[in-house]
């Protein structure tokens, strides 16, 4: 495991980044476009049960101004940083993913397939379960290709939940997600502020 590891962020970061610290002035000096994106996002709270909740939005991507590796590391970055929470390390991860707003052409095959990879086969995440919330009419083309690449274990930890901003908030509440882990964007009570935790972190050396 841990030699994979560092193949993969070998090959993500370059030889030249791989061995800097994963924070903002090392590793991911050159990434404040993809950072900033907010593509990914960690709730400042925890779910009822201890665990880190992760927000996947494809509809901040913004194809002309990224590269996927890019992405890649923006993604290593967030789940490292959730990682640096020992609750989060014994309790794991669920990941809200909130296509609400997204565009067809915002969804990048190849990209979700290396972020998969890494989530599933590389970094030391323990995936609790994967909610899909909002999905537009045409996700319906792009759920088969999701399903297959995370696998059957992580496939049998998917839920769907659609309706009212109400409805679903109802609805992940019974799997202990808080509104407080949910962006205001969604009827949640978190309002996302990705530069400003940026700015905390750079502050801090992280």
């Amino acid at each position: 495991m841990l030699i994979k590891y560092w193949e993969e962020r070998i090959t993500i970061f370059g030889e030249d980044k791989a061995f800097l610290p994963l924070n903002l002035s090392g590793a991911l000096r050159d990434d404040e476009v993809g950072l900033s994106m907010g593509f990914i996002t960690l709730s400042p709270e925890r779910d009822s049960s201890g665990r880190a909740v992760l927000i996947v939005d494809q509809s901040k991507l913004e194809r002309k101004n990224y590269t996927r590796n890019m992405m890649l590391r923006v993604v290593w970055y967030v789940v490292h940083a959730a990682l640096q929470d020992e609750q989060v390390q014994r309790n794991g991860f669920i990941m809200l993913c909130t296509p609400r707003n997204a565009q067809f052409d915002q969804f990048d095959r190849k990209m979700e397939s290396k972020i998969t990879h890494s989530l599933r086969e590389v970094l030391p995440v323990l995936w609790k379960g994967i909610h899909f919330c909002h999905a537009p009419g045409f996700y319906e083309l792009i759920a088969p290709n999701a399903k297959y690449l995370l696998g059957r274990r992580m496939r049998a930890r998917i839920r769907w939940h659609s309706g009212s901003f109400r409805a679903v908030l109802e609805t992940l509440a019974e799997y202990g997600i808080k509104p407080s882990c949910i962006p205001t964007e969604f009827g949640g009570e978190w309002n996302v502020e990705t530069g400003k935790w940026l700015e905390e972190r750079r502050a801090k050396g992280l």
